[in-house]
């Protein structure tokens, strides 16, 4: 497939072209036949707007062929359309229109993501993972992501950022209760403590994306104040004491002492990075 600026110019304008190059004939093929991408970016279905256009299809039929190509077994790969094709399982239908194009895997994602964002938005974290599959197994840049979606740059690593929040907040955006701007706002917190406070106004209290960001702005200035204080409060010498240990085990140590015991807090970040330290303490 040629690409001239990027499949961003939209996935009907693409089917208009391969039908009328001669490329893309419209074949009426088995239902049965025809099988999801398993890389599809799109996992959840709303079962009502699912009902909604199995109800439709049952009165004036699949307007829109699917698009799809063929397996080396025989059956075919959606490529887009999988709303249509499900949709016409639910109406009992027994075949359903689609063009058969032999589309590379890349070309394939590409035209299922784009699809997806064109015709029926994805929920953040399905379109931060799709994102994520064409940097990690395609090698696309986030500029040429960007290209790609006619979205800016920033957009498209905010929506990357994303996938580095913890389960706990990964699964209110799921659950589409937690928009990108929220997401946004809670990246820029450090601590799990800090984001479960944000994310409790968000979602308890439906807060918008601005007010997020002013908490988040309040309760990160909250944070450094502590520790301020904390360490203010901390002994010279023991703090004399941690920068040398820290300078001795390349990573960050402390020193915490109670009024019954103390400890020493070494801190790693991996496998290989404990053993470093385990091997210079014995």
């Amino acid at each position: 497939m040629t690409k001239k600026g990027g499949l961003g110019r939209g996935l009907s304008s693409l089917l208009e072209e391969t039908v009328e190059t001669g490329t893309g004939k419209v074949h009426e093929l088995s239902i049965m036949d025809i099988e999801p991408n398993p890389k599809q970016p799109r996992k959840n279905f709303d079962p009502e707007a699912l009902r909604a256009l199995a109800d439709s299809i049952s009165e004036v039929g699949v307007l829109s062929p699917i698009l799809v190509r063929q397996k080396e077994n025989g059956l075919y790969e959606i490529i887009a359309g999988e709303r249509r094709w499900r949709a016409s399982k639910l109406a009992g239908k027994k075949k359903i229109p689609a063009i058969v194009k032999n589309y590379e895997t890349r070309e394939v994602m590409e035209i299922a993501l784009i699809e997806n964002l064109q015709r029926e938005d994805l929920n953040p974290l399905e379109e931060a993972m799709g994102y994520q599959t064409l940097k990690d197994q395609f090698g696309f840049t986030q500029e040429e992501i960007a290209k790609r979606v006619a979205k800016s740059r920033s957009t498209v690593a905010n929506i990357l950022r994303i996938l580095h929040l913890p389960d706990f907040v990964l699964k209110e955006i799921k659950a589409g209760k937690v928009s990108v701007g929220h997401a946004k706002a809670l990246s820029s917190l450090e601590s799990d403590e800090t984001k479960k406070l944000l994310l409790y106004e968000i979602v308890k209290n439906e807060i918008s994306v601005r007010e997020a960001e002013e908490l988040a702005k309040k309760l990160s200035q909250k944070k450094r104040t502590t520790l301020i204080k904390k360490n203010l409060k901390k002994d010279p010498n023991v703090m004399e004491v941690e920068n040398r240990l820290a300078k001795k085990f390349g990573t960050k140590v402390q020193i915490k002492s109670g009024k019954i015991k103390s400890k020493i807090e070494i801190e790693y970040y991996s496998q290989d990075d404990l053993q470093r330290i385990i091997d210079q303490l014995v």
